[in-house]
Order: C-alpha cells, then sequence, then structure tokens
C-alpha cells in the first residue's frame, strides 16, 4: 500500500470516522480509500477507539474469511516461503481471535435467553400458584 507506516493526518484520522461511524464503510474499501492496509486502518480504528475489538470493524468477518482462503491457496503453493507462513500465521490468530470472541458473544447470547426462560417459568409457576 502506498501510504504503509506514514503518519496519519488530522483530516485522515476524521475521515476514517466519517467512513466507518456514518458511512459504515466496510474495511476494504476504508483501506483502498486510504491507500494503507486492511491490518493499518484496523490498528488505526482501534488505537482512536473507534471500535474496541477488531471484530467490531464492519467487513472484518469477510477480511478474514478472504485471507483464510487466501492462506490454504498460499499454503499449498508456497509452503516453503517463510515470508507467506509469517503472513499466514498472522492471519490465522486473528481468525482464531475473530472466532474466539464469536464463541464469547454466542455464549452471553444463550447465557440471557436462557436466563430469560428460566425467569419466564418462574413467573409462570408463581400465577399458577396464585391461581390456585
Amino acid at each position: 500500500m502506498e501510504r504503509y507506516g506514514a503518519k496519519w493526518s488530522i483530516n485522515e484520522i476524521l475521515s476514517l470516522q466519517r467512513e466507518h461511524e456514518l458511512l459504515k464503510m466496510c474495511v476494504q474499501d476504508i483501506s483502498i480509500k486510504h491507500k494503507r492496509s486492511v491490518q493499518g486502518i484496523l490498528c488505526k480504528l482501534k488505537a482512536e477507539m473507534f471500535i474496541d475489538e477488531f471484530e467490531d470493524a464492519i467487513g472484518y468477518g469477510d477480511y478474514i474469511n478472504k485471507n483464510l482462503i487466501n492462506y490454504v491457496d498460499n499454503h499449498n503453493d508456497n509452503h516453503n516461503d517463510n515470508h507467506n507462513d509469517n503472513h499466514n500465521d498472522n492471519n490465522n490468530n486473528m481468525r482464531i481471535n475473530f472466532l474466539e470472541k464469536s464463541i464469547e458473544k454466542l455464549d452471553d447470547s444463550l447465557n440471557k435467553i436462557f436466563s430469560y426462560l428460566s425467569n419466564q417459568k418462574n413467573i409462570d409457576n408463581q400465577c399458577i400458584s396464585f391461581a390456585s
């Protein structure tokens, strides 16, 4: 990317915030517009506290899935290329992190559902005992 490692200007940060929060652009499109890597966009979104986790960024899941497919393709084609292996290890770590966070969110949602259902059952039981 053309601006890899370049200092972020105030205008560029404001543009990043507008694109992410108001325009709901995915990180891939923001990356192209800013001529920076997707990883650079993700890191800046997090550093500026526009997101709490990479997974919160619009398009992050698609980015991870695309990199996973690229990893499989590159791994098959370039098994001995250390540069690709290091890059792909990073992508795998990101994918694992994304999956772990997704599982945590699902677990939290399921706990809330079970708690709600349990409370509803208790309310129903109380109503039955009052009606008797």
